[in-house]
């Protein structure tokens, strides 16, 4: 067994561990590469933790895999530009199967434990990590996103996106076009009402049954004495 189910613990440091990365050296070829092996490492971490069905993980598998060759082969033959588009691949699959994967897995969860909310809080930072590429996705298209910087790089976006999701709002960064800014205010209310709404209800109800469990228990309850399903 490469997890133990619902190890969201493990998870939400690895996770954390690959924003780390991304924020500090990805922007370099060799933390390019760090960046594919352990974002991929992460993703099949977390898809075996929240009991992925085979076909999602075997398909990961494979992705994960070629992104790492081709960022190798990109390092060998001295090509900065295909390590950093495995890179942006990698972590962009990171940030849409992950939370997906999560979610299907903590919505199961007949009871709430420290796992649930543990798993919760890999939403939150995963969304984070979503907006970093959509913010990189834009600049892609449009030329540029950030009024203080032509060209932002992986550590620029990456320091945005949480900063606006925590809704700090220093200002040193702002987006240039309109889009950026609705994007921007999108994530900051997400992060917001994220927080004090879906977190802070699981933290309230550490130990208490769900709602599926509550239904699992009555329909059993209307069963005939010595019955099965």
């Amino acid at each position: 067994m490469l997890a133990a189910d619902d190890d969201f613990g493990i998870a939400l440091l690895l996770i954390l561990l690959t924003i780390i990365v991304l924020a500090t050296f990805g922007d370099r070829p060799v933390g390019q590469l760090m960046a594919v092996v352990l974002g991929g490492a992460t993703l099949l971490f977390v898809l075996y933790t929240s009991n992925a069905r085979p076909r999602v993980i075997r398909f990961a598998v494979i992705i994960v895999g070629l992104g790492i060759v081709a960022a190798v082969a990109a390092l060998l033959v001295g090509s900065p530009q295909a390590a950093k588009n495995g890179a942006f691949t990698i972590g962009l699959l990171l940030a849409l199967i992950a939370p997906l994967a999560i979610g299907r897995r903590i919505l199961s969860h007949t009871v709430i434990t420290i796992k649930t909310v543990m798993g919760a809080l890999c939403l939150y930072l995963l969304v984070g990590l979503f907006f970093s590429y959509v913010f990189a996705l834009v600049q892609s298209f449009t030329g540029g996103f950030f009024v203080q910087i032509a060209d932002a790089g992986t550590t620029d976006f990456i320091y945005f996106s949480y900063v606006t999701l925590a809704t700090v709002g220093y200002g040193d960064l702002t987006a240039a076009s309109n889009l950026g800014r609705m994007l921007a205010v999108a994530e900051a209310l997400s992060g917001q009402l994220y927080l004090v709404s879906a977190v802070a209800l699981l933290v309230s109800n550490l130990g208490r049954p769900t709602g599926g469990w509550r239904r699992t228990a009555d329909s059993e309850a209307d069963l005939p004495e010595g019955s099965t399903e």
